[in-house]
């Protein structure tokens, strides 16, 4: 039976990469760490070595600092760290800079939102796997 801190690892990983849209040959690719090692630590089959658990955080945009919190060595206070393992990308909060301005015009920012939504339809739609 795998080991809880593992599921929870694999689980905050699949999540992630479903968020981001990709498949784990994608995030083999982005992450420098090979499909099946992916596949191993989404699985929760064995421990994951702390330096791929890194690199697939950082590849998909998640805060180091979270992995001793979702593996319960410590807690978020403890480390200092945001209360939920996901962080946003620089583009994310560039857009969401966008939309909270407020000299941008409303049907500006409207067309924005109904284009982003539109966009991650497209994504939720294209091979998620």
């Amino acid at each position: 039976m795998a080991d809880e801190t593992a599921v929870r690892l694999g689980a905050a990983i699949r999540e992630a990469r479903h968020q981001h849209g990709w498949t784990q040959d994608q995030l083999a690719e982005a992450s420098g760490v090979s499909r099946p090692t992916v596949q191993r630590c989404e699985n929760a089959k064995g421990a994951t070595r702390p330096h791929v658990a890194r690199e697939l955080f950082l590849a998909l945009d998640l805060d180091p600092r979270y992995l001793p919190v979702l593996l319960g060595y410590v807690t978020a206070e403890e480390m200092a760290a945001p209360p939920s393992a996901p962080t946003y990308r620089p583009t994310t909060m560039e857009a969401v800079a966008l939309l909270e301005d407020p000299s941008v015009p409303v049907l500006v920012a409207k067309e924005w939102v109904e284009l982003l939504q539109f966009l991650a339809g497209r994504r939720q739609d294209h091979g998620q796997g």
